[in-house]
């Protein structure tokens, strides 16, 4: 729902209140002060969750230009340094196979990376040397990959 539909909507509540108040007073005062009372404090709920929807779209917004200013994509190259930095962090020696699912999670599951970028860094860092595919189809990280994780 945009803000305007919003609006409209709570206008429309607000008249159908409005309108009751006015038949109760004839026929009961006090029923009347209530109603006036719980619209009073719908109205005052709604306007502090306007706030917080104003709020929000403000955050919104700056998250969305920070996301133009960051729009500089890595290259394979800086995606295969994160995958060698991951490695690191995980602890991995050369020749260890590399565990597929946590690489990838803490990569792209964290979003550090995106599966694109997390590809190209495979592919980087295959062509690099600093991954090898073993006859078992399993990557491990090599001597060179291992050395650049210290650089």
């Amino acid at each position: 729902m945009n803000q305007a539909d919003y609006h409209a909507q709570v206008q429309r509540g607000i008249d159908k209140i409005t309108t009751a108040i006015s038949r109760a007073s004839f026929q009961d005062p006090q029923l009347a002060r209530e109603l006036g009372d719980l619209a009073q404090g719908i109205v005052d709920c709604m306007g502090a969750m306007e706030q917080q929807i104003v709020a929000l779209e403000e955050r919104i917004s700056q998250l969305e230009r920070t996301r133009v200013d960051m729009a500089e994509l890595p290259t394979p190259e800086d995606a295969a340094r994160t995958l060698l930095a991951v490695c690191r962090e995980m602890g991995l020696r050369p020749t260890n196979p590399i565990p597929a699912q946590p690489l990838w999670h803490q990569t792209v599951g964290s979003r550090r990376l995106t599966q694109e970028e997390f590809d190209n860094g495979v592919d980087q860092c295959m062509e690099r040397g600093w991954f090898e595919r073993t006859e078992n189809g399993r990557d491990v990280l090599t001597e060179a990959g291992f050395s650049e994780t210290e650089a």
